[in-house]
């Protein structure tokens, strides 16, 4: 996938560009970790449009979700 998860940082960010969740990823070492197996619980925020942001290195890549 071309990141490297031992040193990523996701953020969740509301429409109000506030960061309402964080996971680090810089002290977690296993080899078979990728995006496919990461997950943040997103059960107790509001609904609405969020930005998912995830910093690896100096790469930032940037997504939407919408929690209904």
């Amino acid at each position: 996938t071309g990141f490297n998860l031992q040193n990523a940082t996701i953020q969740i960010i509301d429409n109000l560009g506030r960061v309402v969740l964080e996971k680090n990823y810089k002290d977690f070492i296993r080899p078979a970790y990728n995006l496919e197996t990461m997950a943040m619980d997103v059960k107790n925020l509001h609904s609405g449009i969020y930005s998912v942001l995830i910093t690896t290195g100096n790469k930032i890549y940037q997504s939407k979700f919408i929690k209904e």
